[in-house]
């Protein structure tokens, strides 16, 4: 399955898109997120954006067929870029009155990232519905955020059949 979501953290506006693999009820899932303080009206702004890349292994929780919840946590390397403020200078454009000449600072660091989905294929089983609670505890800033998002393939369990010799 493939998928992506979008919804809020406590730096931005948070997307993501994932690759996951579904079998005996574990999963295997390679994701790609980021946080991004898209807009802020005060004057006093810290733009900060995050970048993770994360590979987790999760296990599921419930067996209904409709609907189920899954545990995983990983490993991931987190990059945060932070832009600090502005020096105003003149400009020579038309109707801009200053341009802004921003330094930016960039960390990495390695991270936990722990989730918890929910998964519900009611309307259609090849495309559920999906809502995510994601953390990534790490050493820079821990991030959470809360996503809606849509995963495309079947989520019919597989399961491997032991044979008795």
């Amino acid at each position: 399955m493939a998928g992506f979501g979008i919804g809020g953290g406590n730096i931005g506006v948070h997307g993501y898109f994932n690759g996951t693999l579904l079998r005996n009820g574990y999963e295997l899932t390679g994701k790609f997120s980021a946080q991004d303080h898209i807009i802020d009206f005060t004057t006093d702004a810290i733009d900060l954006n995050s970048q993770e890349y994360a590979l987790l292994i999760g296990k599921k929780l419930t067996r209904h067929p409709f609907s189920y919840f899954l545990v995983s946590a990983g490993l991931s390397a987190i990059r945060f870029e932070h832009r600090n403020e502005g020096i105003p200078t003149p400009s020579n454009k038309p109707f801009h009155f200053f341009n802004y000449d921003y330094t930016y600072e960039n960390r990495s660091t390695a991270g936990i990232p722990i989730e918890i989905k929910y998964f519900n294929n009611s309307l259609s089983r090849f495309v559920p519905v999906t809502a995510v609670f994601a953390v990534n505890l790490n050493s820079i800033r821990t991030i959470y955020s809360i996503s809606l998002g849509l995963q495309f393939g079947s989520t019919r369990e597989r399961r491997i059949k032991k044979t008795n010799n």
